[in-house]
Order: C-alpha cells, then structure tokens, then sequence
C-alpha cells in the first residue's frame, strides 16, 4: 500500500517537472534561458570591452611617450630658433658696425671718401628728380697742423681735427654730406645739396668762427683755409667740382684763414 502510494507520489511530481521544463509550454523555461542567453552575451561584451580598455590603456601610453617627445623636440627646437636669432642679431650688427668703420673716419667719426660718394650718388639722383639743379663743394684744410703736430705732439693735431669736424657739424644743414678725406693733406670736405654760392660762404664763415669758439679754452691756435664751388649737376661729376674746390682751397692757403670761391 505504502509503495504504491510512493509511486504515485513520485509519477505526479515527475509530471509536474516534465510541464515545467516542457519548452512548448513552459513561460518559466523559455524565460530562464533567456537570461541564461543574456548573461551570456553581457559576459562576452564585458570581456571585449576589457580587452579594449587595456588596449586603449596601452595606446595611451604610447600616445602620452609620443606627446613627451614632440614636447621635448619643440622645446629644444625652439630655444635653438632664440639662439640662431640671437647670432643673427649680432652678426646683423657686426656688419652694420664693419659696413659704418668702411665708411666712416675713425678720428672724427664723420664720413670718409667712400661714404661720401655715396652720400653724394643718393643725393644726386634726388635733385636730379626734383629738377633742382643747385649744389656746392666746401673743402677746408687746417692752417699750421703739421706746425702743432711737431710743437705739441699728434695727439694736440688730433684735437684741433675733432674740434674742425664739431665746428662743421654745428654749422651745416640736415642733409649736408660732411667728410673727412684723410691722408697726407688731412682735408675736410662739405656737399651741400640745394645751396646756393652765397649760403655756402655764410656757412663757411660760421665753421670759422665756431672752431676759434672752441679753440679759446685750449693752448691750440690755428685757422682754416676755405675753397668753394658749385656743382653743375647735370654737367659735371662730384670729383671734378673737388678739382676745382681744390683750385679755390689752393688760391685760399696762400693767404691762409680766408674763403675763395671759383
């Protein structure tokens, strides 16, 4: 009685379970296994997405050594650029400073026969355009310098040529082209571009008067010998309107501190 009982009890609950997990019949089942499925699934895509954050990780390693370096590249490329500027910048002005002592007179710090003409070409072509046809040539030599170099030493004679180029550079205008030839004569040499004869002798006068101005403080005496002439722009060249102011310098010497103008 007790046995069969048991089977009947064990058939029922056999029964139950076979409804239960019946795929065509059981919501639960079919509800389970999708979940199943799911989880399946959500294991995969978290696995893939390790996978790629690992790999992200590592690029992003690569990528910030990548980033360090082209910093460390643009650092020193730049503080290379500041340095090459910099040597640029001084060699600039050692060639401005060689291309100025190439035209300049040491001494007195004006303009030597080579910044002269230059001056002179620049000047030229600028009256020419303007259709102004009027310029003269001043040269000066100093009386007596060989006589104060030989009683008072060179060092006295260089003196009395810086107070001779002060004198001119009081005197004349803006844009007058004041030189020192140098050499054995030592003579001085002025350009004016639109001047007339009669302002080049009133210029002439005050270079006169300002150098004994400035020579009354020291043991030096000494005067200037003037010549002056005036430049055919159109006809002639600056070198021989110099002859010619020479010729006048040469007339003027004989006298000695006087103007001549031819």
């Amino acid at each position: 009685m007790q046995t069969s009982m048991f089977v009947a009890v064990q058939s029922w609950i056999l029964m139950k379970l076979s409804f239960l997990f019946d795929t065509d019949r059981s919501p639960l089942y079919r509800e389970v296994w999708d979940l199943k499925r799911k989880n399946d699934q959500l294991t995969k895509k978290l696995a893939d997405a390790s996978q790629l954050l690992q790999a992200l990780q590592a690029d992003n390693e690569i990528l910030v050594g990548c980033l360090e370096y082209v910093k460390g590249e643009r650092d020193r490329w730049f503080h290379q650029c500041l340095e090459t500027s910099s040597q640029l910048k001084d060699t600039e002005k050692r060639i401005r400073k060689l291309e100025q002592q190439a035209l300049q007179d040491p001494l007195t710090g004006l303009l030597n026969r080579t910044g002269m003409i230059e001056a002179w070409e620049r000047a030229a072509s600028y009256l020419s355009r303007s259709q102004k046809k009027e310029a003269c040539v001043i040269c000066i030599d100093a009386d007596g310098l060989k006589r104060i170099n030989d009683s008072l030493g060179h060092a006295a004679g260089d003196v009395l040529l810086k107070n001779i180029a002060k004198a001119m550079n009081d005197s004349v205008r803006q844009g007058d082209i004041v030189t020192r030839l140098g050499g054995g004569a030592d003579e001085f040499v002025i350009v004016l571009p639109e001047a007339t004869v009669e302002a080049t002798q009133q210029i002439s006068r005050r270079i006169q008067e300002k150098l004994q101005q400035q020579l009354h403080e020291t043991r030096i005496t000494a005067s200037l010998s003037i010549g002056i002439t005036a430049i055919s722009i159109q006809g002639e060249t600056l070198v021989q309107a110099l002859e010619r102011a020479d010729r006048a310098l040469y007339e003027s010497k004989k006298i000695r501190n006087t103007i001549t103008v031819i």
